[in-house]
């Protein structure tokens, strides 16, 4: 509960910014904390199954990928396409990767949209961990290295997992 009113603060701080360099900064602790409540997400295809990941994918070899319910309230019934044109402010997207089917889990990959954070780019806050919660790509980065490929042709939202999954 306290975590849940902290960072509750954090997405109404940011939200009431007018100008994104005074936006909070959503922290690496923050954001991971936030992958680890599983009762509150949805996977992908409503599934709990391992999927290969897309030959060009540089995120492993298979992946499991679930939303949080603000993700989830914009897609279809089953999970496997978004029914709206884009996803509402504070959906969570966590890819979790593995590199074999049933094999240990490698690390998180994470998509958090909220637009006045001072480390979102292009409206979303970008983050991969390693399952112990070390970040391996920090989210003060701002997706610098994520968006031109989720900008790409097939992207919804520049969520690319309907494209391959």
């Amino acid at each position: 509960m306290k975590q849940f009113l902290k960072v509750s603060l954090l997405i109404m701080l940011a939200a009431c910014s007018s100008k994104k360099e005074e936006g909070v900064v959503i922290s690496d602790a923050t954001l991971f904390e936030l992958t680890q409540t599983l009762s509150s997400f949805t996977y992908l295809k409503r599934s709990l199954d391992t999927l290969p990941a897309a030959g060009n994918s540089p995120h492993g070899g298979f992946v499991r990928v679930r939303f949080n319910q603000k993700g989830i309230s914009a897609m279809n019934d089953s999970a496997t396409r978004l029914s709206k044109t884009f996803f509402p402010d504070e959906s969570l997207v966590v890819k979790e990767v593995y590199g074999t089917s049933g094999g240990p889990l490698l690390e998180y990959s994470v998509m958090y949209k909220i637009p006045g954070a001072a480390n979102s780019g292009s409206g979303w806050v970008w983050a991969e961990y390693l399952p112990d919660g070390t970040p391996e790509y920090p989210a003060i980065k701002k997706g610098d290295d994520c968006i031109s490929c989720h900008s790409a042709s097939g992207n919804y939202d520049l969520v690319q997992i309907f494209r391959f999954h």
